[in-house]
């Protein structure tokens, strides 16, 4: 009888599924956060890019830039991970 378990109540359990719920949805909301802001940084970085591109007349440079820019720019925040501006 070693492995029996303590008894536990129907609330004490629908508190501890409770609370493993609401780490999830914070854990859900935290990433969501993240995936925002990589997603603004990366934006930003490549409107950067594109304006260096400009200042320095590369067309080239401009139009695979604006290109990328155009991909990012439709993207869902929780799309981030699939785009790569590198």
């Amino acid at each position: 009888m070693k492995n029996k378990r303590p008894y536990r109540s129907y609330s004490e359990n629908m508190k501890i599924l409770k609370a493993q719920r609401q780490k999830q949805v914070t854990n859900d909301q935290i990433q969501m956060i993240l995936d925002k802001a990589i997603l603004a940084y990366k934006r930003g970085l490549l409107e950067t890019k594109i304006n260096d591109a400009l200042d320095s007349k590369n067309k080239t440079l401009f139009l695979e830039l604006a290109a990328q820019y155009a991909k990012l720019k439709d993207l869902e925040p929780d799309d981030i991970s699939k785009f790569s501006s590198d």
